[in-house]
């Protein structure tokens, strides 16, 4: 932006403040170097040596260095400036509506490299992090509990992302098979292409997609078995991100608000997760990106990607992704949208360094990166022969927090005469300012205490179910015998075979229900939901907690049924739109049950069998469901199953084997759909 020199140039009749209404504090100019005119910036005050963003207008930046050096420090200095409506560090009346995509292949339950540009929540921006259904526990409790920030400060919200059928149409789909980008593809692409393309004739021009139908036209072709199964593995991926048609009100609209963004806040997709590679990463945030840019008229947009080395690799996915924001930068004035890239590495998207308008470069030690931007830059390329060896030298010395600005169109100083001088083929020195926000990217020392934090209650109200739940097959032969000896018991039925849908390839779900025991799998929640938002008994059939009527309820209104178990625990049905009979001994059953009074349970037991514990845990939670709770808290489920056994109330809480086997179990039973 124009450093008014102890002036206030005049451009076209108008002064600097007129034409920049919208700008933010960048850093502090230290040098200019190979510039045409003589560098005065050691002559001038500090505040006439302040370097501040043009915010109004579109533009682009890539941000590189080495780890540590301060890149995502300054992406989210940018962010600041962007989405904070006023702060010390300038003036935005129009904040943007940003998108961050993030992505950690280090990753587990337990732990992963957190976005830093989240802290962002502790000056009021709205963020919502959405992530991978199948690692939601482990996100939802870093991100609730982010170092450094005050008990009573914001948090992020967490929500599991999961996309609507009718946001699919073809060009997304063929994305998420890796269709697109590909240098080849096998043969048995082309069948479905030609599908893809019957649907698209079929639809008169609109963009919408049946996946059933889609699925239904890809069984009826004959594929083999070696053809079958990579088909499968992309069909697996896409069910796991993709909601059932059915949902609660409640959920149906949180659906449709993830990507509908307000000014001033904030959307990050994290895609961390043991399950999700970097290239089916880039494939959901392609479908991301084309999805946040659909509503782009209602307020100007900022993507930002974070540590992009980590996905941005050679595979087809990641060029795909590429090829969007290179189109995007390319129209930049005319989508009215920013973009960010803050990576280690330059050389893995050389066309965006060469249409970023600013170009941030923090230390690295790579020749090989230089030599990319000597290729790429004006700047550094009419450096020559001890003047090439000179700016290496610069970049490696460079301080943490300092970096080369090289953006020809920057307007940082004025002439004698009031003419306002371009950087041009120059470059400067700066150094970043401090951060509005909190600051997350503190390193992690040896000496450093990691915290332990439990997870947190899951409202019950807001869990979604996905696609893969009411895709399900029922139980096999050899399990249904043991099934039906327990309908027996409690005067239910089987659920009639035409209700059950058929399901040609393996779901994402159904890959993790087979890692588990025979037991557990009969104990497994396969889909749970409210139909409500104000009683989630309404998902409930009218016989649950009534007079023991055994005839099943055919009528649509129930759209998630449950199922009993041997113990007579309440279980989520996996067929949809089908509700089977609940008899009074069920739900009676379902209740905790105090410890007889006999003279042989009088003591107190202090020890009980895991698989007992598991019985007494679901029958607890169950019971909470009859008495219409709206959250499963933890304590209270832990509690009510210890005196259920005969233990002290506290027992599932004493120990910390204790504590974390009942949580685990405690989410295999409610969530095996994610929470939302």
């Amino acid at each position: 932006m124009i450093m008014e020199n102890g002036k206030a140039p005049m451009v076209a009749g108008k002064s600097a403040s007129d034409i920049f209404q919208q700008y933010g504090l960048l850093g502090i100019r230290e040098e200019t170097y190979s510039s045409r005119h003589p560098d005065i910036s050691n002559t001038l005050s500090v505040e006439q040596n302040l370097v501040y963003a043009n915010m109004n207008a579109p533009w682009s930046v890539f941000i590189c260095g080495s780890q540590g050096a301060g890149k995502s420090y300054s992406l989210s200095c940018l962010l600041e400036n962007s989405l904070l409506t006023s702060s010390l560090a300038g003036n935005n009346p129009n904040p943007h509506a940003g998108l961050v995509f993030h992505y950690d292949k280090y990753t587990s339950y337990e732990s992963t490299q957190l976005c830093e540009v989240a802290y962002l929540c502790s000056a009021g921006v709205q963020v919502r992090v959405l992530v991978s259904p199948s690692n939601v526990h482990a996100m939802r409790k870093l991100y609730k509990n982010l170092p450094g920030l005050s008990a009573d400060a914001p948090r992020p919200e967490v929500i599991p992302l999961y996309f609507q059928e009718h946001q699919l149409n073809v060009s997304r789909l063929m994305t998420l098979m890796a269709a697109n980008g590909a240098k080849g593809f096998p043969l048995y692409m082309e069948v479905v292409f030609k599908i893809l393309r019957d649907i698209s004739t079929e639809n008169k021009g609109e963009s919408r997609l049946d996946y059933l139908d889609f699925k239904r036209r890809l069984a009826s072709q004959g594929f083999s078995s070696q053809q079958r199964a990579p088909l499968g593995m992309r069909l697996a991926l896409l069910e796991s991100f993709l909601a059932h048609k059915q949902q609660s009100e409640h959920t149906t609209a949180r659906l449709n608000r993830l990507f509908n963004s307000a000014q001033g806040t904030l959307t990050i997709v994290d895609l961390s997760c043991p399950f999700v590679n970097e290239n089916d990463a880039c494939a959901l945030f392609t479908i991301c990106l084309s999805l946040f840019m659909e509503n782009r008229g209602d307020c100007g947009r900022v993507i930002a990607l974070d540590e992009a080395h980590k996905f941005l690799t050679q595979s087809g996915e990641a060029e795909r992704l590429t090829e969007q924001l290179t189109s995007i930068v390319r129209q930049q004035r005319h989508l009215g949208t920013r973009i960010m890239i803050a990576t280690q590495e330059p050389t893995l998207a050389p066309s965006l360094l060469d249409l970023c308008n600013v170009s941030t470069v923090h230390r690295f030690n790579s020749p090989a990166w230089f030599e990319v931007l000597h290729q790429h830059l004006a700047g550094a390329r009419l450096c020559h022969d001890r003047r090439d060896t000179a700016l290496f030298e610069m970049i490696v010395g460079l301080r943490t927090g300092e970096a080369l600005v090289f953006c020809p169109s920057a307007m940082l100083d004025v002439s004698a005469e009031d003419e306002i001088r371009r950087l041009n083929d120059a470059f400067i020195r700066i150094r970043i300012r401090n951060r509005v926000t909190a600051d997350g990217g503190r390193s992690i020392l040896a000496s450093d205490e990691i915290q332990s934090i439990e997870r947190e209650d899951i409202p019950m109200e807001e869990l979604v179910v996905p696609l893969s739940a009411g895709t399900h097959p029922r139980k096999t032969v050899a399990k249904r015998k043991r099934s039906t000896s327990a309908h027996r018991d409690h005067g239910s039925r089987d659920v009639p075979s035409s209700a059950v849908a058929d399901e040609a390839q393996p779901s994402f779900r159904d890959n993790e229900v087979r890692s588990m025991s025979e037991d557990q799998d009969e104990e497994y929640v396969d889909a749970l939901s409210s139909a409500s938002t104000d009683d989630t008994q309404h998902s409930l059939p009218d016989n649950a907690e009534g007079s023991g009527s055994t005839t099943t309820d055919h009528t649509p209104r129930w759209r998630y049924p449950v199922r009993t178990t041997r113990s007579g625990a309440m279980m989520a049905s996996p067929t949809p739109a089908v509700a089977e009979t609940i008899p009074q001994a069920a739900a009676s059953a379902a209740r905790p049950r105090p410890a007889p009074a006999s003279a042989s349970t009088s003591t107190v037991t202090r020890d009980i069998s895991k698989a007992k514990a598991r019985t007494h845990l679901r029958d607890a939670l169950t019971a909470l469901m009859l008495q219409g709770a709206k959250t499963v808290r933890f304590p209270v489920v832990r509690t009510q199953a210890a005196r259920a056994a005969g233990l002290p109330k506290d027992f599932f809480a004493s120990t910390e084997t204790w504590k974390t086997w009942s949580s685990r179990n405690i989410d295999e039973l409610v969530v095996s759909i994610s929470s939302f």
